[in-house]
């Protein structure tokens, strides 16, 4: 997006709170406003009719990813002309804010400093998946969240139960609740899988992975969502390192850390725990998996790299099916992946 002479860019760095927005703009001649607005869609509104107005040709917003909350703002932000939105990983606010060094945290000071990063020259634009596919990935992440709450509950009913146990009608009230919230799960899995084939992209990629040893119905439901709503045009290096499974070096002056590099651990920690448990399931019964991580033992790697590996490789062949509409090939296992493959 191109701005004329006499047209300027505005920088609108917004903190995400359940009730409101905090708000900091400035244009290019040093121009500075903040205000406090409801974090709503009259608010939403009010903020693009506020950054856009004049001779502004583009307004580029960032803000911190905050679940539900920078979602919607995320949305609304996406239909106006003139806005251009970011939605960065909460990490990378603070390691800018721990930078630049701003003497204490407030509101107010996390909307100046998304601001300033607004103004980096390499900001990007998020790339907002269709409605469709923001709900599914939304409807997966409150499946995870009632899954973890479940294995959660176990874990404190087994400890309470080790320590002397729970009185006869206390456990009677947790066998009640446990049994609402498998109900829950399941039905949830199975809306999931409705939804997912009712799109036809999802529906002949389902059926594709399906027939993967290593991927259970209750683990596609998970995936698909993560892989619809991720950008579409990312390679599968780039896919790579959007799940945080891409190597990085650790070493400093004669320090021997280097020498063994680990996973980055900067992406979707969504797609890398799915995946990893997917891993170690294809490990025993898919044999490109089982061949891979053979070899990877063979060259005396520790387990836990070997399945990492495994896994890394599950996802370049998953994102290759999904993005070009292709079957599962082995030769993922074998080599390096090149845009001549599949």
């Amino acid at each position: 997006m191109g701005t004329r002479r006499g047209q300027r860019i505005a920088y609108v760095g917004i903190d995400v709170s359940k009730d409101k927005l905090n708000v900091a703009w400035r244009v290019r001649d040093g121009e500075r406003l903040e205000f406090e607005i409801p974090n709503d869609a009259d608010g939403h509104a009010e903020i693009i009719r506020r950054v856009t107005a004049g001779r502004i040709a583009e307004a580029r917003v960032a803000f911190e990813a905050t679940g539900p909350y920078s979602t919607v703002l995320l949305l609304n932000l996406s239909k106006a002309q003139k806005v251009r939105a970011a939605r960065l990983r909460p990490a990378q606010a603070r390691a800018y804010a721990k930078a630049i060094g701003p003497r204490g945290k407030t509101d107010v000071l996390d909307a100046r400093i998304l601001c300033d990063m607004a103004a980096r020259p390499d900001f990007t634009p998020t790339d907002v998946p269709e409605l469709e596919r923001l709900q599914l990935q939304a409807m997966a992440r409150e499946l995870e969240a009632l899954i973890n709450t479940r294995a959660s509950m176990n874990m404190r009913r087994q400890s309470a139960t080790a320590a002397g146990g729970l009185s006869d009608a206390f456990n009677d009230l947790l066998g009640g609740v446990h049994a609402a919230i498998d109900e829950a799960i399941a039905k949830m899995e199975l809306e999931l899988e409705r939804r997912i084939k009712a799109d036809p992209k999802t529906a002949e990629f389902y059926d594709r992975a399906d027939s993967l040893q290593g991927f259970a119905r209750r683990s596609l439901v998970q995936i698909i969502p993560e892989l619809a709503a991720a950008p579409q045009t990312l390679t599968p290096r780039q896919m790579v390192a959007f799940a945080g499974f891409d190597p990085r070096p650790k070493k400093s002056g004669s320090s021997r850390a280097g020498e063994s590099w680990s996973i980055s651990k900067m992406g979707s920690r969504r797609l890398r725990r799915m995946l990893y448990v997917c891993a170690r399931v294809a490990v025993r019964w898919h044999p490109p998996s089982r061949a891979y991580y053979e070899a990877m033992l063979a060259r005396n790697k520790p387990r836990m790299v070997a399945l990492v590996a495994v896994a890394r490789k599950l996802l370049v062949a998953l994102w290759v099916m999904w993005t070009r509409g292709v079957d599962f090939d082995p030769s993922a296992f074998t080599g390096r992946w090149s845009p001549d493959s599949a």
